[in-house]
């Protein structure tokens, strides 16, 4: 990735740029320092160049180096062997579409076949538990089948190798996993939770109880509950613990019903 930065301009690969005059008074950037870019600095460089690059890889890369590094990873056989993977997928774009660069020549023509067999194997892994995952049953709420079922990512090791446990319920959303990578089981609402992040509200859902409603799809992605109303007629949007004043807000609700 600094490569890409130092053919474009060798100063890009600093952490530190300085403005510096030139002869005829021209200005230049120069680096400050030899500290080089961090990851996040190379990012937004590449961003702010309007590069496009699926950074995906690199960070479940990060990932499984942290976990190497700084504990025993359970099932680290699995795990390096998506690190493989990640890689493949990275050497792939950089040096094909980034670098025009040969694989084979970069790496050497042994290292490239090893990479290229883990990756195919790690495929074929991938596949496997997507298909065991295909049986997961019950209504799934909008949003929650990539979540569970085609994307779903290991809250421990971020490895995408999740299948159904092997003890019933097999029904979403009472099912629980297993992360065939490291081992962890989790349940289909841990992986909902993680997964839909800040598009949470802050309120319980009325019907199950759970803060699982989602603002994107206005529902809950556990039960699939809805708002029945929406707005006051004082036009002040209602939230999940208004639901049961009949159309008004809490205030007009409070008006309405007090005690004379």
């Amino acid at each position: 990735m600094k490569e890409r930065l130092q053919r474009q301009s060798p100063e890009l690969i600093f952490a530190k740029l300085r403005p510096q005059a030139g002869e005829n008074g021209e200005v230049s950037w120069v680096g400050d320092g030899n500290k080089t870019a961090d990851v996040s600095a190379i990012q937004k460089r590449w961003k702010a160049l309007g590069w496009e690059f699926d950074w995906a890889p690199l960070k479940s890369l990060q990932k499984i180096r942290n976990d190497v590094e700084h504990r025993s990873p359970n099932g680290p056989e699995k795990l390096l062997r998506r690190a493989v993977s990640d890689t493949y997928e990275l050497a792939t774009s950089l040096l094909r579409d980034h670098l025009r660069e040969s694989p084979t020549k970069v790496l050497s023509e042994e290292c490239w076949k090893i990479m290229v067999e883990e990756n195919e194997q790690y495929q074929r892994l991938r596949k496997s538990c997507l298909q065991n995952r295909e049986k997961l049953g019950g209504s799934l709420p909008t949003g929650v089948r990539a979540m569970v079922v085609d994307e779903p990512s290991c809250p421990v090791c971020s490895a995408d190798v999740l299948v159904l446990s092997s003890s019933p319920p097999h029904e979403y959303p009472d099912v629980e996993l297993t992360c065939v990578s490291c081992n962890h089981e989790t349940s289909a609402m841990e992986l909902v939770g993680e997964a839909a992040g800040e598009d949470l509200t802050e309120e319980r859902c009325p019907e199950c109880g759970q803060f699982l409603y989602s603002r994107e799809h206005d529902e809950c992605l556990r039960c699939e509950y809805t708002r029945h109303y929406y707005e006051c007629l004082c036009e002040d949007e209602l939230g999940l613990e208004e639901q049961d004043f009949g159309g008004l807000c809490g205030y007009h609700h409070h008006a309405l019903t007090k005690p004379d």
